[in-house]
């Protein structure tokens, strides 16, 4: 008789409800655990959920949740971005565009701030916050979210544009609400916070000020770690499994004094710039040259136009008449009737029985907006300047001079105009157009090579997708050499690598490095883009994926190095200390004090500033929400910008540096740390400018908002991980795989 399940359930009831019962309890408390042992769950071999954070409160954190933390972030900045376009081009109200976008400031900024709370660490800490939040009591609704709302669309919200907001970005009400009641959530709790870090003494604000307006010089010596790495001991197993266990869940940084043994993303890859090399400018011919300029010199070298006659002066202004030919100078306040006054100039005649007629100029032979050459080579004529001049006049201040200059400057009209003053010389811009040609034929000779790569691309996809062994890439860097363009060839290596190649001089080229570093790379693709230095082409040659060890033995013999380096820091250090006393002993500079030390180079640097905002203006800044940088410490003769390519010797000073330098008053010595640990300076100040009192005459007028940002973002940083740590500490939370935030760049 065949087995029916439900007969059975019926006449066993008591039995199979039993079991089912013990069989529930038993999942619930043991399966999570025995998943863990076989890898599901904990990172660990053959593990298909990753876990990125556990709290004992709040259960665990995946990739898939981050993933949808992610994504909701995303929905949500998606609908703001649509709503903030709708309320800006409201057509109802189609006269006052200005006003709605001053209006709606807000949303935007909100905007900009949601945008900048992107990446995996940030996403994970605003869970964990909003879930003690949530247990704390702060529980937002839907009055809340629609106050929210009006703030940020200065009350020009209407039903309408917001259902027209979720129709375009896709959200419904109820998900809308929720994402908004958990954004709310996690605001509250953060201004909670930031009520503890306002009160900032004045001598804070004096360190901050200083910061930004105080220029440093130094003489700088430096001992390397690695050449005491062979003075240290083996460890001992014991100490290199904790070393191990410790680190092993933190990516390597070379840019970090930080030990981490999962190895990052690395990729080989080769690029072309089209630059204008010398072969490229040798290339171009006078001929090529002239014809550029004949073809482009109305749009390319006319003289900048600027009125021979300036605007008379506003009284306490300081707007002044120029000299004219054969005249003199003087100042004019603005004319009013009764009241004018006559520049110094010669004043022009007029004719007999025109004493009682106010004198009229020929109308201009130029064009409408045009004004014609003048003498001085700017585009206004004399006779023009006259005329100007008359109509500040009264009836009876016109002279028979007046006259007689007014019919010499008739006949000037019908001489011909030498129009080449209209024009920046040929001889002056001869080597900017050289320049631009041969930048133009770099760019058409990048898309020979570009073709080639193509072809060859294609090639390889073909044989990958079938499973075929590819042929090896050409070798495009002498058909490149014979275009006149450079191919330049990156080894394997990680981003932090390629962050010191001539690549990423620009900022477009480093920004580009980075996403291609945290993208999957298809090889031999070709990518063009215009960057800061000219447009490039480049593809990938090889790629490594990133790699996280389990077992120390997977990398040993990496481990035992870095324990070495960590070790040989400590006698680094000493060494450094002994010179720099042996220093301070003698009144001489560095590079005296050391003359005699070949394996101890010293060098100079130009002024530099702890922070800086670069180009931006203080208000621009602020304005903005850029915060200042770290200045660049650039040693004598390395271009601005060029420091971490250019450097001898102060290579990644960092934080501590600036620090250690600031504390010091001209003339005195101290050792530091470089930021990776790899260096440790023996530094002297040798200038400090502007003098104290004059900085303490600046630091009482400047308004704090101009500088506090140099140290206040330090301290917030501080304060905000202390407060993420008592929250970590009260819930349980521990990092199991922590995200990459790439800070760095």
């Amino acid at each position: 008789m065949a087995f029916h399940p439900f007969r059975s359930f019926q006449r066993n009831k008591t039995g199979w409800m039993a079991g089912l019962t013990l069989l529930a309890i038993i999942s619930f408390i043991f399966l999570p655990a025995i998943l863990d042992l076989v890898g599901g769950g904990r990172g660990g071999p053959g593990s298909q959920i990753l876990t990125i954070a556990e709290s004992r409160q709040f259960g665990r954190v995946t990739e898939a949740e981050l993933y949808r933390f992610q994504e909701n972030h995303d929905a949500l900045r998606r609908f703001l971005e649509v709503l903030y376009r709708q309320l800006l081009d409201d057509e109802a109200d189609a006269d006052n565009r200005f006003e709605r976008m001053q209006t709606l400031r807000p949303l935007e900024s909100y905007i900009v701030r949601l945008a900048q709370l992107r990446s995996p660490e940030q996403l994970v800490n605003v869970w964990l916050v909003t879930q003690h939040a949530q247990h704390e009591g702060l529980t937002p609704d839907w009055n809340d979210v629609s106050h929210l709302l009006s703030q940020l669309s200065g009350n020009l919200l209407s039903d309408e544009i917001y259902r027209d907001a979720l129709r375009l970005s896709g959200l419904s009400h109820q998900a809308l609400e929720q994402l908004l009641i958990r954004q709310i959530r996690w605001e509250k709790s953060f201004e909670r916070f930031s009520l503890s870090t306002t009160a900032i003494s004045p001598v804070t604000h004096w360190d901050w000020f200083q910061r930004l307006n105080r220029q440093v010089a130094v003489e700088a010596a430096a001992v390397p770690v690695a050449q005491f790495v062979n003075q240290v001991g083996e460890p001992t197993d014991r100490q290199l499994n904790a070393f191990f266990d410790a680190h092993k869940t933190q990516r390597h940084n070379p840019l970090s004094s930080e030990v981490g043994f999962i190895v990052p993303v690395e990729l080989a890859f080769q690029y072309i710039i089209a630059e204008p090399t010398q072969m490229l400018l040798d290339s171009i011919t006078d001929e090529e040259i002239l014809a550029y300029y004949e073809e482009n010199k109305d749009i390319e070298f006319r003289r900048p136009v600027s009125p021979l006659l300036e605007s008379p002066r506003f009284p306490g202004s300081g707007g002044i008449f120029p000299t004219l030919p054969g005249a003199g100078t003087g100042t004019a306040p603005f004319p009013t009737p009764g009241n004018v006054i006559t520049p110094t100039v010669e004043p022009p005649t007029v004719g007999p029985g025109q004493e009682d007629e106010p004198t009229e100029t020929e109308p201009s032979e130029t064009e409408p907006g045009e004004t014609e050459p003048g003498l001085d080579g700017n585009a206004m004529t004399e006779r023009n300047v006259t005329t100007r001049l008359v109509s500040y006049q009264n009836d009876d201040e016109i002279t028979e001079s007046e006259s007689a200059n007014e019919e010499s400057a008739s006949e000037s009209a019908d001489v011909p105009v030498d129009l080449s003053v209209l024009y920046r010389p040929f001889d002056e811009v001869k080597e900017q157009i050289r320049e631009t040609l041969a930048e133009r034929k770099a760019i058409d000779a990048l898309s020979l090579v570009q073709e080639k790569m193509t072809e060859y691309s294609g090639i390889y996809l073909e044989h990958y997708y079938q499973g075929r062994q590819p042929p090896p890439m050409p070798d495009l860097s002498a058909f490149a050499a014979e275009l006149g363009l450079e191919l330049v060839t990156v080894p394997m290596g990680n981003i932090y690598a390629a962050m010191q190649t001539g690549l990423a001089r620009g900022l477009q080229e480093r920004q580009h490095l980075v996403r291609m570093f945290h993208s999957e790379p298809l090889l031999f693709q070709i990518e063009t883009f215009v960057g800061d230095q000219n447009v490039v082409l480049l593809w990938v040659t090889g790629h490594n994926p990133e790699l996280k060890p389990e077992r120390l033995a997977e990398v040993r013999d990496f481990a035992v190095q870095r324990w070495k380096e960590v070790e040989a820091r400590k006698l680094a250090l000493q060494k450094a200390q002994e010179l720099a006393n042996e220093a301070k002993t003698s009144d001489q500079s560095l590079v005296e004090a050391f003359a005699d030390r070949s394996d101890l180079p010293v060098v100079a640097t130009e002024p530099f500033t702890w922070k800086s905002y670069g180009s931006l203006s203080p208000f621009a800044a602020v304005l903005q929400r850029i915060p200042p940088m770290l200045g660049e410490v650039r040693e004598l003769g390395v271009a601005e910008g060029d420091a971490s390519f250019d450097n001898r010797l102060i290579i990644a000073p960092g934080a501590d540096f600036m620090t250690t330098v600031y504390s010091l008053q001209v003339g005195e010595t101290g050792t530091v740390f470089n930021q990776p640990q790899t260096l440790v300076f023996v530094v002297r100040l040798t200038s400090s400018s502007p003098s104290a009192d004059a900085l303490w005459e600046q630091f009482q007028l400047m308004p704090p908002w101009q500088y506090q940002a140099a140290g206040q973002t330090d301290v917030f940083v501080e304060a905000y991980e202390a407060w993420l740590d008592e929250i970590r500490a009260r819930t349980g939370f521990r990092w199991i795989n922590q995200p990459d935030a790439m800070d760095a760049y």
